[in-house]
């Protein structure tokens, strides 16, 4: 969102919303979705019930999908930046698993989160997604199976079924990040990347 474009009334809403949602990370992160309040979310974050609402009507449910559509443009904003920086198939893998790992480190909480709310299972992150994050994840996972296939054809990978590939390369990222974010201190994040990357991309290359 280009704020430079907004008004100084949409600027101050913009402003509230993200209080919002930092309030709800921590509430939700103590007592889970179903445990969660629309009052105990306004009390952390300070304002009254009636103006969470009206920032927010579909209540406890909107903000909870305006909060992974958050994390969500974080993947997809850094994805973007890092792709354009990627020469071959590679690299974009590399990219990926990259702007995976900058998203889990920013936004930890509201990862962990997600994880426990969808009962994270065989790799998929789109269930529980509303249909605007859904689309824009989906679209960032397809780099990867494009990269993949290209890479195939290139000769540069095994011949392999790149939709299995992918779910496999997401699943690394999510079983490893999910174990640092229970326990940060088992290994730092740069490590992650790079025992993703060399399990990964050694396992799908030829020779």
């Amino acid at each position: 969102m280009n704020q430079s474009k907004l008004t100084r009334r949409e600027k101050e809403q913009l402003r509230h919303r993200n209080e919002i949602l930092d309030a709800a990370v921590s509430v939700f992160w103590e007592k889970g979705f179903n445990g969660a309040g629309v009052q105990e979310i306004a009390q952390m974050a300070e304002f009254g019930v009636g103006t969470l609402y009206r920032l927010f009507p579909g209540g406890k449910k909107e903000i909870y999908n305006s909060l992974q559509l958050k994390v969500v443009c974080t993947f997809e904003d850094e994805l973007k930046k890092a792709m354009q920086k990627a020469k071959d198939e590679v690299q974009m893998i590399r990219a990926y698993i990259r702007a995976g790992a900058h998203t889990y480190a920013v936004h930890p909480k509201a990862m962990m989160v997600y994880l426990r709310e969808t009962a994270w299972v065989g790799g998929s992150m789109e269930r529980g997604l509303d249909p605007q994050p859904m689309e824009r994840y989906r679209a960032c996972a397809g780099h990867v199976f494009k990269a993949i296939t290209s890479g195939i054809k290139r000769g540069i990978f095994r011949k392999l079924d790149p939709s299995a590939a992918e779910v496999s390369l997401r699943a690394l990222i999510i079983s490893l990040f999910m174990r640092w974010l229970e326990e940060p201190e088992s290994m730092e994040v740069e490590d992650i990347v790079s025992f993703i990357e060399d399990v990964f991309l050694n396992g799908i290359r030829v020779g």
